[in-house]
C-alpha cells in the first residue's frame, strides 16, 4: 500500500484472508488492526470498528490494545463531529452510534454527539427517534442554558410529530430550566418561545381557548399572530381565523405592484377560505377587489375565484373545496421547522 502497488480494496481482500488463516497469538490482534485502519481509510467505518472491537479482545492489557481503544475511540469521535456524518444516511448513522454506544466520551463531546445525531434524524423527519434522543439527554445529562435549548427544540420536535401531551412535557422542562438560569439569559426570546411552544401545545390538545388566551397575554407580533391564526383555524373559529390571518398579511407587506409569491398567494387564500365559512360576504369581496388582479396570474387562480365570487349560497363541491384547503394548512409548522434542528434557536 505505501508504495502504491495495491489499493484499499486489494488490501483488504488480503487482510481479510489473512485473518481468518492466523489464529492464536498477538499477530492476529495486529492484522485485525491493520485491517480496521484499512477499513477507516476506505471509510467504511461500521466495518472498521467491528474488526478493531474483535482486534483489542485479542490484545487486552496490551500497549497495542490501549491504542486500538484510542483510535476507535478518535475515529467514533471525527465520525459524529465532522463532515464524514453528513455522508452516512440517518440510519447507518443511528447504527455506528447504538452499535459502539461505549465509545461516547463522558464529557461534553458525547453530549455535542448526541445533539448533532439528533439533528440529523430531525432533518430526515425520524422525529421519534431524534426526539428520544433528546430526552434522555434532558433527563439524565444536561443542566443550565443546554438544558433549556434542548428541552425547547425537543418541545418543537414533539409537535411536529403530532405528540402534544409528550411536547407539553418539554415545554414544562423548557420553562423550568429557563427560572433557573441566571437573569440576564432569560431573555424576552426565550419567555416567548416557550409561550409560543406551550400555545401550540395546548391548541393540540384540543384546548385551543385555552392556546388562544394565552396568546392574549402576549405582545403582539408576526410569529404570535401566525399561531393566533393558525389555532383558530384548526379550532374552526373562522372569524378569529379571518382576523388574524388580516395581521399575518400585514405583517408581509405585500407588494401588489410585484408578481405574488406563493406564500403570499397562499395567505391571501387562506384568509379568503376563512372569510367564506365565516360567511363575511363584505370582507370577501373586499379581498376579491382587492386582490382579483394579483391572484389571477398564480396557480390559484381558479380556487380564489370559486372561494371569492359572489353567491347566495355555498354549493357543495365549492364546500367540498373549502374543506380540503382547511384540511392541508399547518401555518405555524415553519416556525417549528426552524426550532427542531437548531443547538440555540434564534427568535
Amino acid at each position: 500500500i505505501e508504495e502504491g502497488d495495491i489499493g484499499s480494496e486489494e488490501a483488504i481482500d488480503r487482510l481479510e484472508r489473512l485473518r481468518y488463516a492466523w489464529r492464536g497469538d498477538e499477530l492476529e490482534g495486529q492484522i485485525n488492526y491493520w485491517l480496521g485502519q484499512t477499513y477507516f481509510d476506505n471509510e467504511e467505518f461500521v466495518k472498521g470498528l467491528n474488526v478493531m472491537r474483535e482486534a483489542a479482545s485479542f490484545t487486552a492489557g496490551t500497549k497495542l490494545g490501549e491504542r486500538i481503544t484510542s483510535e476507535m475511540s478518535d475515529v467514533f469521535i471525527e465520525v459524529f463531529l465532522g463532515d464524514k456524518l453528513d455522508e452516512l444516511t440517518p440510519l447507518q448513522a443511528v447504527a455506528l452510534y447504538e452499535q459502539f454506544s461505549e465509545l461516547i466520551p463522558v464529557d461534553e463531546r458525547g453530549d455535542k454527539i448526541v445533539d448533532r445525531l439528533a439533528d440529523r434524524l430531525a432533518e430526515a423527519e425520524f422525529l421519534e427517534r431524534a426526539g428520544n434522543l433528546l430526552s434522555y439527554q434532558l433527563n439524565h445529562r444536561l443542566n443550565g442554558l443546554e438544558a433549556h435549548n434542548t428541552a425547547t427544540k425537543l418541545a418543537a420536535i414533539r409537535l411536529l410529530d403530532d405528540k402534544p401531551d409528550e411536547a407539553m412535557t418539554a415545554v414544562e422542562k423548557a420553562q423550568e430550566t429557563l427560572a433557573a438560569l441566571p437573569d440576564e439569559l432569560q431573555t424576552a426570546g426565550r419567555k416567548q418561545t416557550v409561550s409560543l411552544l406551550r400555545a401550540r401545545a395546548l391548541s393540540r390538545q384540543g384546548r385551543p381557548d385555552q392556546a388562544l388566551q394565552l396568546l392574549e397575554t402576549m405582545n403582539p407580533n408576526a410569529s404570535i399572530n401566525r399561531l393566533r391564526a393558525d389555532i383558530a383555524w384548526n379550532a374552526g373559529y373562522w372569524d378569529d381565523a379571518a382576523a388574524a390571518l388580516e395581521d399575518v398579511i400585514l405583517d408581509q407587506d405585500i407588494s401588489l405592484t410585484r408578481p405574488l409569491s406563493d406564500e403570499h398567494s397562499t395567505l391571501i387564500l387562506h384568509r379568503a377560505v376563512s372569510l367564506n365559512l365565516a360567511s363575511d360576504r363584505i370582507a370577501l369581496a373586499n379581498m376579491r377587489e382587492k386582490y382579483a388582479d394579483a391572484m389571477a396570474q398564480t396557480p390559484k387562480a381558479r380556487v380564489f375565484d370559486v372561494i371569492t365570487r359572489p353567491r347566495q349560497n355555498t354549493m357543495l363541491a365549492d364546500r367540498d373545496t373549502l374543506m380540503n384547503i382547511v384540511s392541508e394548512v399547518d401555518l405555524f409548522e415553519d416556525f417549528l421547522e426552524t426550532y427542531k434542528s437548531v443547538s440555540e434557536p434564534v427568535n
